[in-house]
C-alpha cells in the first residue's frame, strides 16, 4: 500500500512534466515557423515591391497613356518592351514582370514577360485579358493600395505584388512582379524541422535528467552545450541567408537608380540628389550649378534613322558626359534626349567653362553617327537662395530653350537673372 501511494504522485508529476514539455515544444515549433516565415516573406516582399516599382523606368514614359485597346500598340513596340522586361528578369530571381490596365471591368496585360512556350502559343500578349487575375488585383485598382498574393499551382508556389501606378497622362495601371517562393518554403520547412528536432533532442535529454537525479549536473551541462551548438548553426544559416538577400536588394536598388540605356542616373535619382545638394547649399553656402543638355536635331535624326540609331547617339553622349566630368558630379538622363549634370561646389562662372569644354570635346572628338556630326545645346544656371528644385530646373529649361533658339550647334546659355 505504502509503495503504491508513493509511486502515484511521482507518475502524475512525470506525466505533467511531459505534458508541459509537449506544450512547450509545440509552441516553440509554431513560433519558430511563424517568425521564419514572416522574415522570409518580408524580404521577398521588399524585393517584389522594388522590382514592380522599377518597371515604369523600363518603358516609354507615355506607354500606358497609349494603351487604349488591342490596336493602339504596335507589335514592334510590344516585342521591344517585352525584350526589356525579359532582360531584367533574366538577371533577377523574378518569374514574371508585367503591367495591367483595366477596361470595361476586365484586366488586360499592357506588357509582360512570357515563357518560350507562351511565345510560341501566341504571337501577341499585349492587351490579352487576364481572366484568372486575383480578386485583390481588382481591388488594387479601386483602393490604389499595394497588394500581395500567394498562390500555388502545378508549377510551384509563387508570391505576387501589384502596385498602383499613375501614368503622366493620369491613367491608373498596376505594376506587378511574380517570385517563385518554393525554395523559400523549403528553407522555412527545414528551419522548422530543425527547431522540432532540437526540441525533441532536449526532450530526451530532459527525461534522463528527471529520472536520474545523481547525473543532474552532467546532463544539464551536456544539454547546454548541444543547445549552443544548434543555436550557432541556426544563426550561421540565418546570417548567410540574410547576407544573400541584402546583396540581392542592394543590386536591385542600384538598378532602380540607373537609366537602362545609357547607364547614367535616372530622373528619380537626379531629383533626390538635387534636393539633397540644394539643402547643403542653403545650410553651408556651398554653390551648386546645374546644366540641362539637349542633343540638337535628335528627333529628326531619330525619325529618319530609327530608334536603334537614336539609342546609339544617346549612349555616345552619355559616355562623353561621364568621361568629362568629375567623380562627384551627378550625371543623368532626365528623359528622352535631355541630360542633366549637377556640379556641386561649382559657381556659375566656372560651370560656364565646363560647359564650353564639353562642347569643345564633342567637336574635337568629331563624334558622328552615319555622317551626322553631333552637337549640343546647354542651359546653365546656379542655385539662388531660397530656391526650390522645381524653380532651378525651370530656369535651366528656359536657358536651354534660349540656347536652342540661337540655332544650337553647341550653344551654351548661362545666366542667373531669369525668373
Amino acid at each position: 500500500m505504502n509503495k503504491k501511494v508513493h509511486q502515484t504522485p511521482s507518475k502524475e508529476i512525470f506525466l505533467l512534466f511531459l505534458l508541459v514539455y509537449a506544450v512547450f515544444v509545440s509552441g516553440f515549433v509554431f513560433f519558430t515557423y511563424a517568425e521564419q516565415k514572416q522574415r522570409t516573406l518580408g524580404e521577398a516582399d521588399k524585393a517584389l515591391a522594388l522590382a514592380a516599382k522599377s518597371l515604369k523606368y523600363m518603358l516609354p514614359t507615355d506607354f500606358h497613356d497609349r494603351v487604349l485597346d488591342e490596336n493602339s500598340i504596335s507589335l514592334e513596340e510590344e516585342l521591344e518592351t517585352r525584350r526589356r522586361l525579359a532582360a531584367y528578369a533574366m538577371e533577377t530571381p523574378f518569374v514574371y514582370l508585367y503591367t495591367l490596365v483595366e477596361k470595361d471591368g476586365t484586366l488586360f496585360f499592357a506588357t509582360t514577360t512570357v515563357t518560350e512556350e507562351e511565345a510560341e502559343a501566341r504571337s501577341r500578349w499585349y492587351f490579352y485579358p487576364y481572366e484568372d487575375a486575383p480578386e485583390s488585383f481588382r481591388e488594387a485598382f479601386l483602393t490604389k493600395k499595394t497588394v500581395y498574393e500567394t498562390y500555388t499551382d502545378q508549377w510551384g508556389t509563387f508570391r505576387s505584388v501589384a502596385i498602383s501606378e499613375r501614368s503622366p497622362g493620369g491613367r491608373i495601371y498596376l505594376a506587378c512582379a511574380d517570385l517563385d517562393i518554393s525554395a523559400l518554403n523549403t528553407i522555412i520547412a527545414r528551419e522548422t524541422f530543425r527547431a522540432f528536432v532540437t526540441a525533441v533532442v532536449f526532450l530526451f535529454l530532459a527525461i534522463p535528467f528527471f529520472l536520474i537525479y545523481q547525473n543532474q549536473y552532467r546532463t544539464i551541462k551536456r544539454a547546454n552545450a548541444e543547445m549552443a551548438h544548434y543555436q550557432r548553426q541556426l544563426e550561421e544559416l540565418v546570417s548567410a541567408r540574410t547576407v544573400d538577400l541584402e546583396r540581392a536588394m542592394a543590386s536591385l536598388r542600384e538598378q532602380a537608380t540607373r537609366d537602362f540605356l545609357t547607364g547614367l542616373y535616372n530622373r528619380s535619382f537626379i531629383m533626390d540628389a538635387l534636393t539633397e545638394h540644394m539643402t547643403r547649399r542653403k545650410l553651408h553656402g556651398i554653390p551648386l550649378s546645374l546644366m540641362m543638355i539637349d542633343v540638337d536635331n535628335f528627333k529628326l535624326m531619330n525619325d529618319l534613322r530609327g530608334h536603334i540609331f537614336g539609342d546609339s547617339i544617346l549612349r555616345k553622349i552619355g559616355e562623353l558626359l561621364r568621361n568629362n566630368t568629375r567623380s562627384v558630379d551627378i550625371v543623368g538622363r532626365f528623359g528622352g534626349d535631355e541630360f542633366v549634370v549637377l556640379l556641386p561646389g561649382i559657381a556659375l562662372e566656372d560651370a560656364t567653362l565646363i560647359a564650353e569644354r564639353l562642347c569643345r570635346c564633342l567637336q574635337e572628338q568629331c563624334i558622328e553617327e552615319e555622317g551626322h556630326a553631333l552637337t549640343l545645346s546647354i542651359g546653365l544656371t546656379e542655385q539662388l537662395p531660397d530656391e526650390t528644385p522645381t524653380d532651378l530646373l525651370h530656369r535651366a529649361d528656359l536657358l536651354l530653350y534660349e540656347a536652342k533658339r540661337r540655332g544650337g550647334n553647341c550653344a551654351v546659355s548661362g545666366r542667373n537673372d531669369l525668373t
